[in-house]
């Protein structure tokens, strides 16, 4: 998961009556010097901690699983244990920054299995670049750096920013740090568009999508998240999420549209068990139609596909109000 500015989708506050400086800097390094299933064990019971210090965000992510997932096929046990293994998953995130480090090409494969990378390697062939999308689902950060290592770069571009004084400083230091790495390990740095207090800005959204079509044209990967909350983006259309209508970025169908670069689906998907361990999942390219609001619902049809298998994965159940198009929130775009 990328360092994010919105508490909607990350926790921006780890521990409450002790400083977030020695949860980031003290508490999460020391057991990443551990092995490593001791140290994911023990940041098992951090996230835990981190859901009870936390009530509101807790609360808010147990009524919105309950919302959405089927009675029929999920207890109120179940439902709970999705909430409580979510800020599992989200503890792990912020442990695997501090394993960074020690991962190569040779040894990534102890953390990182594979599926569908051969749909990466057809639509290259097309020489138009590959567009591909995520969500705020499983770990991001850990993803971009596993794939490159596995010798697919993506270079991400991102809505999020760790810059926004709002935030805690330890936090901050934080995203700094596991940026630093992911460009020493990848050699590609996150394509930030500053989206500032809730508004896009014109101009580093246009030279965000000028780069992205500068690598497209030169057959470069390009990522994106699908799941942007409608007020951080200038146009949405309405589509179906999750059982109710909801208002989506229309910036990655934008630029595919534009580039006739093919578009894939792919998801991190961690081990509930085995926290250490994930699997990338490449879907195969969405068919492409040409009409904005068709294409954008195959885009986030396959987003709630996963969220719905994995739910324990979405960082956004918090902020799902957010989506929804009777919020009043977000301007509809005519496309």
């Amino acid at each position: 998961m990328l360092p994010c500015a919105y508490n909607e989708a990350t926790l921006t506050s780890r521990y409450k009556r002790v400083s977030d400086w020695a949860y980031f800097f003290g508490v999460t390094p020391a057991l990443a010097l551990l092995p490593k299933k001791l140290g994911y064990a023990l940041m098992r019971w951090q996230g835990r901690h981190i859901a009870r210090a936390n009530r509101i965000h807790r609360e808010d992510t147990s009524r919105n699983v309950s919302l959405v997932l089927d009675d029929e096929q999920w207890s109120v046990l179940a439902k709970t244990q999705v909430t409580d293994k979510l800020f599992e998953v989200m503890a792990a995130d912020d442990l695997e920054t501090f394993y960074f480090p020690f991962w190569n090409e040779n040894k990534i494969e102890r953390y990182y299995s594979f599926e569908g990378l051969e749909h990466i390697d057809r639509v290259r062939r097309l020489r138009r670049g590959a567009l591909m999308f995520t969500g705020h689902f499983g770990s991001v950060s850990s993803s971009l750096v596993a794939l490159s290592l596995r010798g697919y770069t993506l270079n991400h571009l991102s809505r999020d920013s760790w810059k926004d004084a709002s935030l805690h400083a330890a936090f901050r230091a934080h995203a700094r740090f596991k940026l630093a790495w992911m460009k020493k390990k990848t050699g590609r740095e996150v394509l930030f568009i500053d989206a500032g207090q809730g508004t896009s800005s014109p101009l580093s959204s246009a030279l965000g999508v000028v780069e992205a079509y500068r690598l497209l044209s030169q057959n470069e990967i390009v990522s994106m998240a699908v799941d942007v909350p409608a007020q951080k983006a200038k146009d949405t259309v309405k589509v179906d999420f999750l059982g109710r209508p909801c208002l989506f970025s229309t910036g990655l169908i934008n630029l595919a549209h534009q580039t006739k670069s093919p578009v894939i689906p792919y998801f991190a998907v961690r081990d509930t068990n085995e926290m250490w361990r994930q699997k990338v999942v490449v879907q195969e390219p969405i068919t492409m139609s040409g009409d904005v609001r068709v294409d954008l619902q195959k885009c986030v049809d396959r987003l709630a596909d996963m969220i719905r298998e994995h739910p324990e994965q979405w960082y956004n159940w918090h902020s799902l109000s957010r989506f929804w198009a009777d919020s009043g929130t977000a301007n509809e775009s005519a496309a």
